[in-house]
C-alpha cells in the first residue's frame, strides 16, 4: 500500500512535468486531460482497477493545476509589463554584488497573485522583508530552455525583471521571527568573504550556504564538469548531516534521550535550519522526510524511503505546483531514492556474493554509485552535461566535504567567531577545489549534451524497459535498468561528439566584464576576450567543458581602443600557441560557416544568419548584434545583446549578470539563457 501511494505521488509529479513542457499548447494539453479522465473511468467501471484510476486521475490533476497556476501567473505578470508604472513590492531576497550594487528579488501582489521580479540596483539600505516603491518598467524574464537554471526562478514565481527611474522609497518591514537566522547567515557569509577571499572561501559558502554567487567561473565549471554540482547546492544531504550531528551532541549531553523529547528537538532543529538554508525545495523535501521519519519512530513504525520521498514531493508540489521546475527538488528526490532505497539492497547482495568485502565500505561505495546513477538522467536534462567520473569524485571528496560542513556548522553556531573551525573548513575546501580541477581536466570525462536528445532517448529507453519488464517479469528489472542506463549514456556521448553542423556562441557578463566564446565543430575555438584576464580564463575554461583541449586558433578582441591586452594574451597562450589580436583581417572558413575578424569586430555567418560582435558604434542592421562600449541608446531595430546593462534598443537584451548561449544553424538561432 505504501508503494502504491508513492506511485500516485509520482504520477502527479509526472503530470506537472508534462504540463511544463506543453504549457502553451492548450489544445494538446486539454486532449491529454480528457484522455486521462476517460482512462480513469474505464479503469473504475470496467476493469475495477482503482489503483490505475488513482494514478491516471492524479496525473490529470497535476496537468490541470500546473496549467491553471501558470496561466494566472503569466496574466498577472503581463499586467505589469508597461513602459512606466509604479511598482510596489516586498524584498524576498538580496545579494550584494561588488561594492555598490545588489540583486534584489521582489514579490508584488497583483490581484491576489504573487509575481516575482529580479531588480538590479545600487546597494540601498533595504533588507529582506522591506517594501520598495518606485517608478519603473517591467519586462518578461523569458526562458527558452526547459530545465535550465532560469527555471529555478519560475519555480519561485519570478517571471519579470524590472528597471527603476528616479527615487526608490524604502518602507521598513515589521518584526520577523526568522530575522535572527537571516542575520546569522549574512554574518557567516560576510566573515567568509573577509577572511577567505579565494576559491576555497567561495566553495565554503557554496557548500554550507548554497551561495554560488562568489564562485569564479573556472571553479564553477570544474565543479560541473567533475559531476559535483550537488555539493554546492544545499540539499537534503546537508540538512540530514547537520541535524544528525546536532542530535548526536545533544544525546551525548543527555538532553534528547526520551523519544518524545528527541522528536520535539529534531523537529525544532529541522525547522530552524530549513529557515537558515532558505527553504529551498530540496531542503523542504529533506526536512519533511526527517519529520516524517521521526513521526513514524514516535509511533514505532519504520519509515520507507520511497514513500517518504513521494509524500514530501507531493506536499511541496501541491502547495506550489511550479516547484516541479526546480532542478534541486528533482535531483534531490531521485538521488535520495538511489542512495536510500537502491543502495542498501545493492550493498546487501554485493556482500552476500563477495563475503570478503567490508559492509560499511560496501555501503559507502553503493550509496555514491547509486546516487550518481540516479542523478545521471536529471543532470543531463537539467544542466545539459553529465560526468563519467561523478561517482568517483563524490567518493574522493566526501571525507573533506563532511569535515568542511561540520566545521562550518561549528563556525555558524558560535556566531562566526570560531576561526579555527573556519580554517579547517577552508583547508578542506581547498583540497576539494584541487579534486574538482583534476577530474574536470581529464579529456572526455564529461560531455555537454542536448536536452532534446536526452528526453527523446529517455522516453525510448523507458518504453523499451517497461515493455521488457511487463513481458519477462519483474525479476529482470535490475538488468533492464542497468542496460538502459548504459544505452542512455552511450547515445548521449555519441550525440555530443557527432557534429550537428552548428556554431555556438556563449556569452557571459559578471556585472563588470564581458566575454564571448565561439565554438564550432570543425574549428576548435575562436574566442573574443573581455577586458581582463579573469574573463578570458573563464572563456578558456568553457572550451574545456566542450572538450576543446587543443584550440587551433584564439582571436582576442579588445573592448576598448586603449585596452592593454598583455595579460589576456598571456592567459590565452596557456591553452593555444596560435593567439592573435583582432587588429588585422583574419578569416576562418568551415564546412557550413565562416568567421571574419577585422578591426576589433567579428562577423559569424552560418547560411543566411549573420552575427556581428563589435563595439556599440559598429551596430549593423543586417545582423544579430553583440555589443560592448559606452552607455548609449541604440536606434536600430536589429536584434542586439548588450554587455552593458545601460545600453538599450527597441529589440535589445542586456547581458548583465547573465549567461546566454546562441546555437546558430541554417534554420536560424536558438537562444538559451541562464539568469
Amino acid at each position: 500500500m505504501r508503494r502504491k501511494s508513492a506511485a500516485v505521488g509520482a504520477s502527479y509529479l509526472t503530470g506537472l512535468l508534462f504540463a511544463s513542457f506543453f504549457l502553451y499548447n492548450e489544445i494538446f494539453v486539454i486532449s491529454v486531460i480528457i484522455t486521462l479522465a476517460v482512462g480513469c473511468a474505464v479503469s473504475v467501471l470496467f476493469i475495477k482497477r482503482y489503483d490505475i484510476a488513482a494514478v491516471l486521475i492524479f496525473a490529470a490533476l497535476g496537468i490541470t493545476l500546473f496549467t491553471a497556476v501558470s496561466a494566472r501567473l503569466d496574466n498577472a505578470a503581463d499586467s505589469l509589463c508597461k513602459e512606466k508604472t509604479v511598482i510596489t513590492a516586498v524584498i524576498t531576497d538580496k545579494r550584494t554584488l561588488g561594492n555598490d550594487t545588489a540583486l534584489f528579488t521582489l514579490s508584488a501582489d497583483v490581484g491576489g497573485t504573487n509575481v516575482g521580479m529580479l531588480f538590479n540596483a545600487s546597494d540601498i539600505s533595504a533588507e529582506k522583508g522591506d517594501t520598495l516603491c518606485f517608478e519603473g518598467s517591467a519586462q518578461r524574464l523569458y526562458n527558452t530552455a526547459y530545465f535550465r537554471a532560469a527555471d529555478t526562478y519560475r519555480s519561485k514565481r519570478i517571471v519579470l525583471s524590472v528597471d527603476s527611474y528616479g527615487e526608490i522609497i524604502v518602507i521598513k518591514g515589521g518584526f520577523d521571527l526568522l530575522s535572527p537566522l537571516y542575520k546569522l547567515r549574512e554574518r557567516v557569509a560576510a566573515k567568509t568573504d573577509i577572511y577567505y577571499a579565494d576559491d576555497g572561501g567561495a566553495l565554503m559558502k557554496g557548500i554550507f550556504l548554497g551561495d554560488k554567487s562568489s564562485l569564479p567561473d573556472a571553479l564553477y565549471n570544474d565543479i560541473t564538469a567533475s559531476g559535483a554540482a550537488h555539493m554546492t547546492a544545499v540539499s537534503g544531504m546537508h540538512l540530514t548531516l547537520v541535524v544528525t550531528v546536532l542530535l548526536a551532541v545533544l544525546s551525548a549531553l543527555g538532553l534528547s534521550k526520551a523519544p518524545k523529547t528527541r522528536f520535539v528537538v529534531t523537529v525544532l532543529l529541522t525547522l530552524a535550519f530549513m529557515a537558515f538554508f532558505g527553504f529551498t525545495s530540496s531542503v523542504l523535501r529533506s526536512g519533511i522526510m526527517i519529520i516524517i521519519a521521526n513521526t513514524g519512530t514516535l509511533f514505532f513504525r519504520k519509515s520507507d524511503c520511497v514513500t517518504s520521498v513521494g509524500l514530501a514531493v507531493l506536499i511541496i508540489t501541491i502547495v506550489n505546483p511550479l516547484a516541479c521546475l526546480d532542478a534541486g527538488l528533482i535531483l534531490s528526490a531521485v538521488t535520495t531514492i538511489g542512495a536510500g532505497a537502491a543502495a542498501p539492497a545493492v550493498s546487501e547482495k554485493l556482500c552476500k556474493r563477495l563475503s570478503f568485502i567490508n559492509r560499511k565500505l560496501s555501503d559507502i561505495l553503493c550509496v555514491a554509485v547509486c546516487a550518481a546513477l540516479a542523478g545521471l538522467i536529471p543532470s543531463c536534462i537539467y544542466f545539459g552535461m553529465f560526468s563519467l567520473t561523478g561517482a568517483i569524485v563524490s567518493i574522493a571528496a566526501l571525507p573533506f566535504f563532511t569535515v568542511c560542513l561540520v566545521a562550518m556548522l561549528i563556525f555558524t553556531l558560535t556566531g562566526a567567531t570560531a576561526m579555527l573551525a573556519a580554517d579547517i573548513a577552508h583547508f578542506c575546501a581547498e583540497i576539494m577545489c584541487r579534486i574538482f580541477s583534476f577530474f574536470a581536466s581529464l579529456p572526455y570525462s564529461h560531455f555537454v549534451c542536448d536536452e532534446t536528445v536526452c528526453l527523446a532517448v529517455l522516453l525510448i529507453c523507458a518504453g523499451i524497459a517497461a515493455a521488457v519488464i511487463i513481458i519477462k517479469g519483474k525479476k529482470y528489472t535490475a538488468v533492464v535498468v542497468c542496460v538502459s542506463l548504459v544505452c542512455f549514456t552511450a547515445v548521449n556521448i555519441a550525440s555530443a561528439v557527432i557534429s550537428d553542423g552548428s556554431v555556438r556562441i556563449l556569452l557571459h557578463n559578471d556585472g563588470e566584464n564581458g566575454c564571448a566564446v565561439i565554438i564550432s565543430d570543425d574549428i576548435s575555438a575562436a574566442v573574443i576576450a573581455g577586458n581582463d584576464k579573469d574573463e578570458l580564463s573563464a572563456a578558456l575554461n568553457t572550451l574545456r567543458l566542450y572538450n576543446k583541449y587543443d584550440p587551433k586558433l584564439i582571436l582576442l578582441c579588445r573592448t576598448g581602443q586603449n585596452e592593454d591586452m598583455t595579460d589576456a594574451v598571456f592567459a590565452a597562450q596557456g591553452l593555444a600557441e596560435n593567439v592573435r589580436l583582432c587588429d588585422e583581417e583574419y578569416s576562418l572558413t568551415g564546412e557550413r560557416f565562416s568567421i571574419i575578424c577585422k578591426d576589433n569586430k567579428i562577423t559569424v555567418t552560418v547560411g543566411l544568419v549573420k552575427v556581428n560582435i563589435s563595439d556599440i558604434s559598429e551596430i549593423r542592421s543586417d545582423c544579430v548584434n553583440i555589443a560592448w562600449g559606452y552607455d548609449k541608446d541604440i536606434t536600430t531595430k536589429a536584434p542586439c545583446l548588450f554587455f552593458d546593462k545601460n545600453q538599450r534598443s527597441e529589440n535589445g537584451i542586456p547581458l548583465y549578470f547573465t549567461k546566454i548561449e546562441l546555437k546558430i544553424s541554417y534554420n536560424g538561432i536558438v537562444m538559451k539563457s541562464e539568469y
